[in-house]
């Protein structure tokens, strides 16, 4: 979420949002088909981390008329009906998308070059990320000629998730943090510990602590452990499991300031 936005440009979000809606609506009452979802404010300011790609957005949603609306564009070999604004999004989001994934591989495969004094596990999680990488490129960058509607759903999807990328992965972390602490309060340890905990992972941006997540095990013991209880049935938790907790927030706050500097800056 972008924290620097003036009045005016809170303003301008809700005009563009307002109008687009409006638009919307109107063209459902003609019995439009192929048309895109209503948009809300609070969930486009959610979604990026900077002005430029939500003005891009707003940008987007400004040119949505009854005739981008109305045209229909078969898309790929399977022929798949999009209308001329979504194509034009469709587009506009594929290019943007490859641009930065072609930037953060470049950005991997010299951290990797490098021969960084990283862990094992970490340089593991590095090669596993840019195969990933590698992969959603070559899907971007495949003529949509050729796409068949499987793969015009894979690239929206791959595009979209890129271009929201902020949203996707503060997500993660609120999840993250939410996880840890309701872990600790069913064990009854939510103490000062795990706020400590919290407190110098959040140092962390939403991919820092992505990437130290996957590679480290202190990390995913508190979701694999929430993940595999039953709360809905368990009253209290046993002794086993308090001391397995308390063992585990042990091990963590131990961890926890060499974990941060060893992603802080990856």
């Amino acid at each position: 979420m972008i924290n620097n936005l003036t009045s005016e440009d809170n303003a301008e979000i809700r005009r563009v949002v307002r109008n687009f809606n409006k638009r919307l609506k109107r063209l459902e009452s003609y019995g439009m088909q192929f048309l895109p979802e209503k948009q809300s404010v609070k969930e486009l300011k959610q979604s990026f981390s900077n002005k430029r790609d939500l003005q891009r957005r707003l940008n987007q949603l400004k040119q949505f008329d009854k005739k981008s609306a109305s045209k229909i564009i078969k898309v790929g070999k399977d022929r798949v009906k999009m209308t001329e604004w979504e194509y034009k999004v469709f587009q506009r989001d594929r290019r943007v998308a490859k641009r930065r994934i072609e930037k953060e591989i470049g950005q991997i495969q010299s951290a990797i070059a490098s021969r960084s004094r990283s862990k094992a596990p970490v340089q593991t999680l590095k090669r596993e990320y840019l195969a990933q990488r590698l992969d959603e490129l070559e899907l971007l960058t495949r003529s949509t000629r050729g796409l068949s509607r499987s793969q015009i759903r894979s690239t929206t999807a791959t595009a979209e998730k890129e271009v929201n990328r902020f949203k996707r992965d503060q997500t993660f972390k609120d999840n993250f943090f939410d996880m840890m602490f309701r872990d600790a309060q069913f064990t009854g340890l939510r103490d000062s510990r795990v706020d400590e905990i919290k407190a110098k992972l959040s140092e962390l941006s939403p991919q820092q602590l992505l990437m130290a997540y996957y590679a480290e095990p202190q990390l995913k013991h508190f979701v694999e452990y929430y993940g595999g209880k039953d709360f809905a049935r368990a009253k209290e938790a046993e002794v086993s499991e308090i001391n397995k907790m308390d063992k585990n927030i042990d091990n963590l706050l131990s961890r926890v300031d060499s974990i941060v500097k060893e992603f802080k800056d990856k």
